[in-house]
């Protein structure tokens, strides 16, 4: 063996050669990686690896795709969307496509820097300024005050009360500290026992919004992603869950988001070029 030809397979025009001469004894144990070759031309990425017999190289692609630009960035949380991803490397070694972690489905068309996909069903972000804790009570005595602090008799917690019902108040969300424990009300003198704290939505929970009526399903949390949207809430209103009693207030600016990001990977996994940050928008 007078010498180990390095080519890149899709990009013909980078040539490199690595000599390896004049061999009469191993050059290493059999199945050694020695290093990692990069093409100058499009950055792939190649592993050289002892053979069998010790006496050469082979050469291992293990290159990752990379993702450049799509040409839809927004479509339907209902999926379904025909979206043709630009590239490198995206027919090579089982891509898989997804976004925001959930696999693209119908991937054709593929070249080496080119495919088509639809996207898979969405989710949108609700982005909240305000959270609202439902706590449940017994043994109440005396009559609680809106905008009255309470004080946890053993976690020392203060709180804001925000709406007071016949066995509940709306707390303020640092009630995450407060536990199952004897309350005090600072202004009325009002005192109870918690007996119940539901700090959060629920998965597969129906939400609706004060102002708009508008419902939805809570899908992820505490992310707050929500799926089966019957319209567009409105920026501000607090966001009431129907089980848990947990209501968040939205945003006034920027009140629901649907940005997801784009990965491409394939069995070599995914590279640093892989992902497409903030690439596609899910709308209503």
């Amino acid at each position: 063996m007078s010498g180990f030809e390095f080519f890149c397979d899709h990009n013909p025009g980078c040539d490199q050669l690595i000599s390896v001469n004049n061999i009469k004894t191993p050059i290493g144990t059999p199945g050694d990686i020695l290093h990692i070759i990069s093409c100058v031309e499009c950055g792939c990425e190649y592993n050289l690896q002892i053979s069998q017999n010790g006496l050469g190289l082979e050469k291992i692609d293990i290159a990752t795709p990379k993702i450049t630009s799509i040409n839809i960035n927004q479509g339907s949380i209902e999926g379904n969307i025909p979206i043709q991803i630009n590239g490198h490397r995206l027919d090579f070694n089982n891509i898989v496509v997804k976004f925001d972690n959930v696999e693209a489905t119908n991937i054709s068309n593929q070249s080496n820097n080119q495919l088509t996909c639809n996207t898979p069903p969405g989710l949108i972000i609700l982005n909240k300024i305000e959270e609202r804790t439902k706590v449940f009570l017994s043994s109440i005595v005396g009559t609680f005050l809106p905008e009255e602090e309470i004080v946890g008799e053993i976690t020392d917690t203060t709180t804001l009360i925000d709406l007071v019902g016949s066995d509940f108040i709306l707390v303020d969300h640092i009630s995450e500290q407060l536990e199952l424990e004897n309350i005090i009300g600072q202004v009325s003198g009002a005192t109870a026992t918690i007996v119940s704290i539901n700090k959060g939505f629920e998965i597969d929970e129906i939400v609706i919004g004060e102002i708009s009526g508008v419902t939805a399903i809570i899908k992820e949390i505490p992310t707050y992603k929500v799926n089966s949207l019957s319209g567009l809430f409105q920026a501000g209103e607090w966001v009431i869950g129907q089980t848990s009693g947990f209501r968040i207030k939205l945003d006034k600016t920027n009140s629901m988001t649907g940005y997801v990001d784009i990965t491409v990977e394939n069995d070599n996994g995914l590279g640093e070029q892989g992902t497409l940050v903030e690439g596609f928008e899910y709308i209503i």
